[in-house]
């Protein structure tokens, strides 16, 4: 816990899960929620008036996150609503060109070639691991 206070106002945690049950099915999950300043919401087949309810949106905020695109290759980008303390904006989520990479790098098509981003003192490192 001391870790947590001592890096605490630094400190980024990602809650990822597949749907909206998932995350609630867990007695600590709306104290998270309360404690989280910042929430991206992807589309989310599951999202319907109460899980609306249950991360403070109203019917339009619902809808675009049940309306969002989702990412893929053909689109080039995603869609979210990010709310920081209760106010809520849509926005779009391109990968920057280097994330692109990593995203892409496809090891069996790449031997041979590091991972983007990587040098030999991180493979030297990796390996000795």
């Amino acid at each position: 816990m001391s870790e947590f206070n001592r890096f605490g106002t630094r400190c980024t945690i990602r809650l990822v899960t597949q749907t909206v049950d998932e995350f609630f099915e867990h007695a600590e999950s709306e104290t998270i929620l309360e404690q989280c300043a910042v929430k991206q919401l992807h589309h989310l087949d599951g999202m319907d008036e109460t899980w609306a309810t249950e991360f403070g949106l109203n019917y339009a905020q619902m809808r675009f996150v049940q309306d969002a695109i989702p990412g893929n290759e053909d689109a080039g980008y995603s869609e979210a609503l990010v709310g920081v303390d209760g106010e809520w904006r849509g926005i779009r989520v391109e990968a920057m060109p280097k994330e692109k990479e990593v995203i892409d790098f496809d090891p069996t098509e790449s031997v041979g070639r590091l991972l983007p981003g990587a040098d030999n003192r991180t493979v030297r490192t990796y390996r000795r691991s």
